[in-house]
């Protein structure tokens, strides 16, 4: 292995003359600067692969790299790259880490190149290294690339196009003007590195494709996500108190999905989250939901922690409810359990229809809506409100549930597919609408059949 050391002229990375040495680096050489500092510029201006690459030798490097767009420098050994504090980095080009190794970064490094890694390789980095352009990853596949130890900034747009996972943190400052998170469709290539969130004014929205996020936790400092979206193909840890009214909206992607928040109150009023396999919410003191919708067969696990909705609850495919928090619907959300679905209150949580808000079950054609309790005979609780806005039972059968309220919704159109009510208390069958010439049955409060 050969040294090529940058001249005090510099010049174009595969021309001779740009070394002390006279020679081209070849995969098997280490280009380094002078250690006097006095090194010139170096552009890589055709694809390049060399062992390692050192600008911090001596005194370090104080001129400019360029990697030119579309071209692609690979390095090919386990010292890696080393950044100089005081270098200049240009171009829009690409740094390939063919294999596991280490990159030094100062404090103040601006990188505005493309980083790939090969699958399955581990780029251990100490210090900053900071995205002044858009810092876009690929591993390449499925299998994870590793970043581990120190801090990537970035101060502009970012995209994980690959499986990216240690510990090194993914700070987010953001810069003037708008930026943009893209992520890959695919939730196997999800980033699980820590993330902190520090962007102040700089706001972020999807590019493209929304991100997969799972196994790591987003530390809130300054910023808002309420126009980001993330998709969850894991368990993801919002720590914080900030949080509390800058979530994104999420999607779960994954079977083993979750949310865990820290110890706090937690508004997502504004953000929407919808879910097509089960989803586990820990650790907060209560969640205050917008939008919501059940996409797919799944279970909603929730604990102690009481579900406050302000926004609707669309229960598109049979959900089980697991928790001893109170379901509670406020203002003018809508409980809509649709047609064949069957929803399941497994614990001994209450599903409060407070004021102004409503519940709405209904049954057509052969398919049958189901409200039941999660054990057989014990019931479970739906209370509503005397100042609820509606409470729409047609066809809808129920099985060991006590409804309470006032005695104007205590009623439910008659099943067509069998028996209707089962162990279930403070309903009662108010007629088949099925066939009858007479028109659709009304209450005072203006719901019909």
């Amino acid at each position: 292995m050969a040294t090529r050391t940058i001249s005090v002229a510099g010049g174009a990375a595969n021309v001779a003359a740009t070394y002390d040495e006279n020679a081209v680096p070849t995969s098997s050489d280490t280009v380094v600067c002078r250690s006097d500092g006095t090194s010139g510029n170096w552009t890589v201006s055709a694809n390049l692969s060399v062992q390692a690459v050192d600008m911090r030798n001596g005194s370090g490097y104080s001129a400019t790299m360029t990697i030119n767009g579309g071209v692609t420098l690979t390095i090919g050994t386990s010292t890696g790259f080393k950044y100089s504090d005081t270098m200049t980095c240009a171009g829009s080009g690409i740094i390939l880490h063919s294999v596991t190794q280490s990159v030094t970064a100062g404090s103040s490094v601006g990188v505005p190149w493309e980083i790939r890694t090969t699958n399955g390789q581990v780029v251990t980095l100490t210090g900053t290294l900071i995205s002044n352009n858009q810092w876009t990853y690929l591993s390449g596949g499925n299998t994870s690339g590793q970043w581990n130890g120190g801090t990537v900034q970035i101060r502009s747009s970012y995209w994980c196009d690959g499986r990216c996972s240690g510990t090194t943190v993914f700070l987010f400052t953001g810069g003037a003007g708008g930026h943009t998170v893209r992520g890959n469709s695919a939730a196997s290539r999800n980033h699980s590195n820590p993330i902190t969130w520090d962007t102040g004014a700089n706001n972020y929205t999807v590019d493209t494709t929304t991100p997969h996020f799972g196994g790591n936790t987003l530390t809130y400092v300054s910023g808002t996500m309420h126009t980001l979206s993330i998709l969850l193909a894991g368990t993801v840890t919002f720590s914080g108190a900030g949080w509390s009214t800058k979530l994104p909206s999420i999607s779960n992607t994954t079977a083993t999905s979750g949310v865990t928040f820290s110890a706090a109150a937690i508004d997502m009023a504004d953000e929407t989250i919808s879910f097509s396999h089960n989803l586990t919410v820990s650790g907060a003191t209560s969640l205050t939901l917008g939008d919501t919708t059940c996409l797919a067969a799944a279970t909603l696990a929730h604990g102690a922690i009481p579900l406050n909705f302000n926004g609707n609850m669309d229960v598109r495919a049979s959900l089980t409810l697991t928790g001893s928090g109170a379901l509670n619907f406020n203002g003018g959300s809508v409980l809509n359990v649709r047609n064949g679905v069957v929803l399941t209150n497994a614990s001994a949580s209450a599903i409060n229809i407070n004021a102004g808000s409503s519940i709405v079950a209904i049954s057509g054609g052969l398919s049958t809506t189901l409200i039941r309790s999660g054990t057989s005979g014990t019931q479970t609780t739906i209370n509503i409100s005397a100042s609820a806005t509606d409470a729409f039972f047609a066809g809808a059968r129920f099985t060991d549930v006590a409804v309470t309220g006032v005695a104007a919704y205590n009623y439910v159109l008659s099943s067509e597919l069998g028996t209707t009510l089962v162990n279930t208390t403070g309903v009662a069958e108010f007629a088949n609408y099925a066939g009858g010439g007479g028109g659709p049955v009304q209450s005072s409060h203006g719901w019909a059949g």
